[in-house]
């Protein structure tokens, strides 16, 4: 069947044409000005063809009478797997993003002794494999004397994404005054002594062995042959009631009521 013209009007919003006559009217009228055609009487957008009001697609040729859907010519299923594909390779592309800035995370929230070696549990939530340091360097301000401690391991030790690890330092602990060039070399148990004894006056003793903060530098890094080497360090607060026990949190968790270190 020859399509005479079609009742929507392009570029002109709110005009349509009768579907008897032809003629130019407004989209929402239900009587045509020229020649009283009732509008009910609906004709195909695309064949002219006679169809209901209420038909969505023409039983003739099957063009779409909406109109949003009439100017789509991709089917709904194809769409779909488009907006898909799109929405994996964006989250790839975000991924990509985040492995190109290497961002080095480390978490230490448990510490124990056990056979005099110290042990802090740490968890890599960062997005690069890092490298915990051999040493340890902690600070400590003990009756108004300040002393270093450095902990060692025997090797360093390789942290993967998501992973997590008992990290150990051994015996080999080495502490001074802050003010001394050579230092001490002992166990936990050495360092307690000569904290809470040798170098403290009379009468200071009993006041010590409460406790003794270190606050210390859990160091780590990118290696070296990984893009964007970098290195860095969780400050750590270690609090020593004796050369077996000792706790691992900030400054308010072990210290209510005062902020800020030493």
């Amino acid at each position: 069947m020859t399509k005479p013209y079609s009742r929507t009007v392009v570029g002109v919003s709110n005009v349509k044409r009768c579907s008897a006559c032809g003629g130019f009217i407004a989209d929402d009228v239900d009587l045509c000005k020229h020649c009283g055609a009732d509008q009910a009487d609906r004709r195909c957008t695309s064949c002219y063809s006679r169809i209901l009001p209420e038909a969505l697609r023409c039983r003739h040729c099957g063009a779409e009478q909406s109109r949003w859907r009439r100017y789509m010519t991709v089917s709904i299923p194809v769409l779909g797997l488009v907006i898909a594909a799109l929405t994996i390779f964006s989250a790839q592309i975000s991924a990509a993003l985040q492995l190109a800035v290497p961002i080095t995370r480390v978490e230490v929230d448990h510490a124990y002794v056990e056979n005099v070696s110290l042990s802090v549990y740490a968890v890599n939530t960062g997005n690069r494999r890092v490298v915990v340091q051999q040493s340890m360097p902690c600070t400590a301000e003990v009756a108004d004397k300040a002393i270093r401690v450095e902990f060692r391991r025997q090797s360093e030790l390789t942290l993967q994404t998501g992973r997590s690890e008992f990290v150990t330092f051994g015996q080999n602990i080495s502490f001074a005054l802050a003010s001394d060039t050579i230092s001490r070399r002992g166990s936990l148990t050495d360092l307690w002594t000569w904290v809470t004894t040798d170098f403290l006056k009379a009468g200071e003793e009993n006041a010590v062995r409460n406790n003794v903060q270190l606050h210390c530098a859990f160091g780590f890094r990118i290696p070296s042959n990984d893009v964007g080497e970098s290195e860095e360090a969780e400050t750590i607060i270690l609090d020593f009631s004796g050369p077996t026990a000792v706790r691992l949190g900030t400054p308010e968790q072990l210290n209510p009521g005062s902020s800020g270190s030493p």
